[in-house]
């Protein structure tokens, strides 16, 4: 119980405080926590981390108090944004850089580091194409490989139904944290970014 707290602790490095836990959520709904809210667990060989402030454009530029939590061990993260189509993961071992992807259709491949993983294949063969009227700018949907980059790397995927050897992501329960940044400026940038949404879509502000 008190491993999930410290994981966390150790990812903001003295740069956020933990306010308290929040009520916890299964795996399957847990991977996009509401802002300044952290799902956890940890086990046996096993930490698992749901923030999103754990997705990076460029993850090779995870910062190193982040990179050394994973010394001796395999590491994996993995974030998307369906509004844009954007998908981003990658994977380390032993804190060292093994795969890094990071594309959209709007922004092309933004991070391509190492070689593509034996679930990316068929993707980049073209095997998976997007049926649309006008020509899509990548061989495949972002967020369809994103899946089978989640089933690859987690044992379990949040679209469709279970596939035969996936975790039960269902029955695997996290635990809550509300962890914020005592300095306030996360949530400035936040709603500096809401402000600016809001007047490209000619809204007023709040």
């Amino acid at each position: 119980m008190g491993r999930p707290a410290t994981r966390h602790g150790r990812r903001f490095d003295g740069e956020a405080g933990g306010d308290g836990r929040e009520g916890g959520r299964a795996l399957r709904y847990a991977t996009y926590p509401p802002d300044d809210v952290v799902f956890a667990s940890s086990s046996a060989g096993l930490d698992i981390v749901c923030d999103q402030r754990l997705t990076f454009d460029r993850p090779s530029t995870l910062p190193d108090h982040l990179r050394r939590i994973g010394d001796g061990q395999r590491g994996a993260t993995l974030g998307t944004h369906s509004v844009v189509d954007w998908l981003s993961y990658a994977t380390w071992s032993d804190g060292t850089l093994v795969r890094s992807l990071t594309l959209s259709p709007g922004s092309g491949i933004v991070e391509n580091i190492g070689e593509p993983l034996p679930f990316e294949v068929a993707y980049w063969a073209g095997q998976h194409p997007v049926e649309s009227e006008d020509p899509y700018p990548l061989p495949f949907h972002p967020l369809d490989l994103a899946q089978a980059a989640l089933r690859h790397l987690f044992g379990f995927a949040t679209d469709g139904p279970p596939g035969a050897g996936d975790v039960p992501a269902d029955a695997v329960d996290l635990l809550g944290y509300r962890v914020t940044d005592p300095t306030g400026g996360e949530q400035a940038n936040r709603e500096a970014m809401l402000q600016l949404l809001r007047e490209a879509m000619g809204q007023p502000p709040n």
